[in-house]
C-alpha cells in the first residue's frame, strides 16, 4: 500500500495534475468534467481558476505522499505542513468558485 501512495498516487498522479494545471494555466483554458455540451473545456477566469485547482491539487498531493515523508527536521516539517494546509486551501477555494460559476464560464 505505501508503493501505491507514494509512487503512483504521489509522484504519478501528483505530478500530471501539476503539469496539467501548469499548462492549462498558460494556456488559460483547462478541462472540466461534467459540462453539457461538445466542449468539455472552460475558458477565461473560470479556466484559470480551474488551472490553479489542478496545480494545487497536483501540488499538494506531491507534498503530501512524496515530500511530507523525506522531511526529517522538525523546522522543515512545519514548512511542508504549512505549505500544504494553503494548497489545500486553494484547492477547496478554487474549486467552489469553479462549481459556483459553472454556468456563468459558460
Amino acid at each position: 500500500m505505501n508503493f501505491i501512495k507514494h509512487y503512483i498516487l504521489g509522484w504519478t498522479l501528483g505530478l500530471t495534475a501539476s503539469v496539467y494545471g501548469l499548462a492549462a494555466l498558460l494556456a488559460g483554458r483547462a478541462f472540466f468534467p461534467g459540462l453539457h455540451g461538445p466542449n468539455l473545456t472552460v475558458d477565461g477566469r473560470g479556466g484559470l481558476v480551474m488551472a490553479v485547482t489542478y496545480l494545487s491539487g497536483g501540488l499538494f498531493l506531491l507534498f503530501r505522499l512524496v515530500v511530507e515523508k523525506r522531511v526529517e527536521t522538525r523546522t522543515w516539517r512545519t514548512v511542508t505542513y504549512v505549505a500544504e494546509n494553503i494548497l489545500l486551501l486553494a484547492l477547496i477555494a478554487s474549486m467552489i468558485y469553479v462549481l459556483i460559476k459553472v454556468e456563468t464560464v459558460q
